[in-house]
């Protein structure tokens, strides 16, 4: 049957760059009859901006408390419909260790989000995940900054090459090709390698949208709902704030979905 999942990551709620409109209008368009199919929401990484992630963050934010952070979460969280299940894997920015794999967000932070009174699961950075027969691999894609250093032609970031550098981790089998560029937790099993292979790939991190396949791999990164902020314009990234991919589950079709104004 015809059943669809909304892709999105890269939230950064606390952070006075989150764009508030942005996502309300992206919550509207899942009231409305066009999106009555979307039965799953899954967060890759970065729902809330975090508390220490980088020096001097505390001067770009708006909630200076990670536990009023993810109180807002849920607030905003709540007001998507009540028959979609929302799927959260944690990024750099939620409070557990920086190191890859990372665990769920625990229960002493999350509680606001768990006590929404609605399904909503969450999971490690990277996981494995099957929804309708389909097998997503969620991760939240710190890796590919190494991946746009290291690699030839990548450069400048874009919604081309985004999908591009995606492409580079499934190439190696790894989600974390490059050692030594971002924290790998040593443990007696890599659970970096990609073995098994998905239908669907989804990464966020970039803040930058980007679709494409890879050997019959829907790629798809979901930019932000971030407005630009001082370090990617040192950087000189311009995020596609407020965008969201929607895949059926029956056909893999992806349709990118921009809420901004």
């Amino acid at each position: 049957k015809n059943v669809k999942a909304v892709l999105i990551s890269d939230l950064h709620i606390g952070s006075m760059y989150f764009n508030e409109k942005t996502y309300n209008s992206f919550v509207k368009w899942l009231h409305k009859p066009q999106a009555r199919l979307v039965k799953y929401l899954i967060i890759a990484g970065d729902l809330v901006d975090g508390i220490g992630v980088y020096p001097n963050q505390e001067e770009e934010l708006m909630v200076k408390d990670i536990f009023e952070q993810f109180k807002m979460a849920s607030e905003l969280l709540s007001k998507i419909p009540e028959h979609i299940t929302i799927i959260y894997v944690p990024g750099n920015h939620e409070p557990v260790r920086q190191a890859e794999p990372q665990p769920s967000v625990p229960e002493y932070y999350a509680s606001p989000l768990l006590n929404m009174g609605r399904e909503i699961i969450l999971l490690p950075n990277p996981c494995y995940i099957k929804l309708n027969g389909v097998r997503f691999l969620i991760y939240h894609g710190r890796s590919l900054n190494a991946i746009f250093k290291h690699v030839p032609g990548l450069q400048p970031i874009s919604p081309n090459t985004v999908p591009q550098a995606m492409k580079e981790l499934l190439k190696a089998r790894s989600l974390v090709p490059i050692y030594g560029e971002s924290p790998i937790a040593p443990q007696p099993f890599d659970w970096l390698v990609i073995d098994k292979v998905p239908d669907v790939f989804h990464a966020g991190h970039i803040h930058v949208y980007g679709v494409d396949e890879y050997k019959r791999v829907k790629i798809v990164n979901t930019g932000t709902f971030q407005d630009q902020t001082p370090y990617l314009r040192g950087m000189e990234i311009t995020p596609t704030t407020g965008t969201a991919a929607v895949i059926n589950l029956r056909t893999l079709d992806v349709k990118m979905m921009r809420f901004s104004q």
